[in-house]
């Protein structure tokens, strides 16, 4: 089965592929999601993925595609090589008061 089929039974969530970066992955790449998700959620999603490159020591990249008139579960056939989607769930929750605290992400020394 592949991760699009998981999907679409629930049995995998943008959740499971953030978790899956933090071992061993490069971010997330050409995700679908809502095309009314907040900025402020897709500010957090984005810093999830900061948090984890820190932790990690590792670059992480983060391609979202908000997808307009879409909801969690459509599917999204961009055609050709691109192939279909299934729009993930962002889930209900908004960091919008820690978004909007505004601040610096501080130098990051590299590891040897």
């Amino acid at each position: 089965m592949g991760l699009t089929e998981a999907f679409r039974r629930g049995s995998a969530t943008i959740w499971t592929l953030i978790a899956s970066c933090a071992i061993c992955s490069t971010g997330l790449d050409m995700v679908c999601i809502p095309g009314d998700t907040p900025a402020e959620v897709i500010a957090g999603l984005i810093s999830d993925f900061l948090a984890i490159g820190v932790v990690d020591g590792k670059t992480l990249g983060v391609r979202l595609i908000p997808v307009p008139g879409a909801k969690p579960g459509d599917e999204v056939d961009f055609g050709g090589l691109l192939g279909r989607t299934v729009v993930l769930d962002v889930g209900p929750f908004t960091p919008k008061d820690f978004i909007s605290r505004g601040g610096e992400v501080p130098h990051y020394k590299q590891r040897l």
